[in-house]
């Protein structure tokens, strides 16, 4: 399970949500889930047989998924056999992969469906609630081309995948990883609330500036993922103080938000859990009619 995770989650510092079921395949307990759960209990629903996990990564395991920033780092078709009986999916899956791009195919629990997946070069920013129709959105050109080869797609959305603990095996596995931009075009910087203008001060333009210059951001909105190291960086340029326990030295890699509201920016990183700098233009505010 661990080099599953590895592989799916391998563009991300998030924790990936991971879940256990029954032999009924029930899922019993997720982490993160909606609420917290005692410790004793999810130690003994962490022996349950079949363990998997959903696309979705997010800060902690411990607390609920409601409150907490998440990440899309994957997406999947789960593809049946009951509904392809005239079909060997394994052996279809073969000739796909040979024809398409896919990150890896694994076998369903009954040995005989499959999991296709597509990992992202960079995870899209999330909350729980718009997790889903992202989801569902970056499945959907997926699932059309495998139902262009006559092959029934039976979910293709946000969900548990139950990867381990069933006769569940890896018959496909490659380096490629799904660009932003192939999916959906308007999250091609990776920003999940781009918007073609957002109304901010002008010391808050300022700022926004610099690091659209800098490339740390590209098209701005709300909430902006971006790699804390390059955002320090600049900020400590133009003489702002910024303290941070990344070692920025994570490559690039999304590790962190550009918070933007009218009067406000800030920067939030995951290594400090917290955020690590900020400008109010308290100017700005109390000027206001």
């Amino acid at each position: 399970m661990e080099k599953l995770l590895s592989f799916l989650f391998r563009n991300s510092v998030m924790r990936p949500q991971i879940g256990f079921a029954g032999t009924d395949k029930v899922g019993k307990l997720w982490l993160p889930g909606v609420r917290q759960m005692p410790g004793e209990r999810v130690v003994e629903l962490m022996g349950l047989p079949f363990k998997g996990c959903t696309q979705l990564a997010f800060e902690s395991w411990w607390k609920p998924v409601g409150g907490q920033q998440g990440e899309i780092c994957w997406f999947g078709l789960d593809i049946d056999k009951h509904d392809n009986e005239h079909v060997d999916l394994i052996e279809w899956a073969g000739e796909f992969v040979r024809q398409q791009p896919v990150s890896m195919v694994r076998t369903s629990c009954g040995g005989l469906g499959l999991h296709m997946i597509w990992v992202l070069n960079r995870p899209i920013a999330c909350d729980n609630h718009s997790a889903g129709p992202l989801v569902k959105r970056l499945c959907a050109p997926y699932k059309h081309t495998v139902e262009e080869h006559g092959i029934e797609v039976c979910q293709a959305n946000r969900r548990m995948f139950w990867l381990v603990g069933g006769k569940n095996e890896t018959i496909h596995e490659s380096d490629y990883v799904v660009e932003l931009g192939d999916t959906i075009p308007e999250l091609r910087s990776g920003n999940l609330n781009s918007a073609p203008t957002l109304n901010v001060t002008p010391s808050i333009q300022r700022y926004i500036d610099l690091l659209q210059e800098r490339k740390v951001l590209g098209q701005v909105g709300v909430k902006n993922p971006v790699y804390v190291g390059d955002a320090v960086t600049a900020l400590r340029s133009i003489g702002e103080r910024v303290e941070t326990r990344s070692s920025m030295r994570g490559n690039g890699q999304t590790n962190g938000y550009v918070d933007i509201e009218e009067h406000r920016i800030s920067l939030w990183s995951y290594a400090d859990g917290h955020v690590i700098w900020n400008f109010d233009d308290i100017g700005a505010m109390f000027n206001e009619d």
